[in-house]
């Protein structure tokens, strides 16, 4: 038997059938065989009963999160295209997804409004500068305000407003 050489494609559909894959059947029966649900709670529960490590958890997570994200963008198109073949209704009810436009309102046509962004930029510089020499400025206890000495008028400085913990995950160097 002569050696065929294997493509990139040829390969991949070997290996889903290798995983028990059936290509034959209708595409909406093909991707079944994996409960991605019961593989998500199995791993948190892992971690809830101190089976696995909550770190090395969280990492695989965030990288199976990012590949997911880069998936779905690389099927978006093919997604778009076979939506195109249903009625809005039928697409609704049939599959439980909607193609949406997204954008938003542009307000850069009001010169009034441009001045008012350019201002706002120039006070956050501001602020951010006074929040670098605060130790410059008299602190009243009393209202807990910033004042020149020198002039004796208020120093707006902008106030840290703490959100929800986040945990970042770096690529390894």
């Amino acid at each position: 038997m002569e050696h065929q050489e294997i493509t990139d494609g040829e390969a991949k559909k070997e290996l889903l059938i290798e995983k028990g894959f059936d290509l034959s059947a209708p595409k909406e029966k093909k991707i079944d065989k994996i409960n991605w649900q019961d593989e998500i709670e199995n791993l948190v529960y892992g971690v809830n009963e101190g089976y696995f490590e909550a770190i090395e958890t969280f990492k695989l997570l965030k990288k199976i999160e990012i590949l997911l994200s880069d998936a779905k963008e690389e099927i978006k198109e093919a997604v778009l295209s076979e939506c195109e073949d249903f009625e809005k209704h039928d697409l609704l009810k049939k599959h439980n997804i909607e193609i949406s436009q997204s954008g938003r309102y542009d307000y850069s046509v009001n010169y009034e409004y441009n001045e008012l962004i350019e201002k706002k930029k120039e006070m956050e510089s501001e602020m951010k500068a006074n929040l670098k020499n605060k130790d410059k400025f008299h602190f009243d206890v009393d209202t807990k305000k910033y004042f020149s000495e020198e002039t004796g008028e208020e120093i707006f400085i902008p106030t840290f407003k703490a959100n929800a913990k986040a945990v970042k995950v770096y690529k390894n160097k």
